[in-house]
């Protein structure tokens, strides 16, 4: 894999539907699902990753403090009030 790629995970894929996204995401960089993530490992799995998708999961400053390569959160549902926008405001 290329240096400048990025670490890309879906943390609740199976959260929304049939649709194809290993091909789409894969090349902007390394791509990984995972179907259903249990709230006490949220943490742990972000550490490594530049990008984080979810559905339903809930960040918060516990997450965030875990994830010092976290850039980007891309929700795939309306709204965003199961993410702790100022602990996102406030990583380094």
């Amino acid at each position: 894999m290329e240096k400048n790629k990025v670490k890309i995970l879906f943390l609740d894929r199976n959260a929304v539907g049939p649709y194809e996204l290993k091909g789409i995401f894969s090349k902007y960089g390394e791509y990984t699902e995972l179907n259903l993530t249990n709230n006490d490992d949220i943490a742990s799995y972000l550490k490594d990753y530049d990008v984080v998708i979810l559905n339903r999961i809930r960040l918060g400053k516990k997450e965030f403090e875990k994830a010092p390569n976290l850039k980007l959160v891309l929700l795939t549902g309306t709204g965003y009030n199961h993410i702790d926008l100022v602990a996102a405001r406030n990583m380094e």
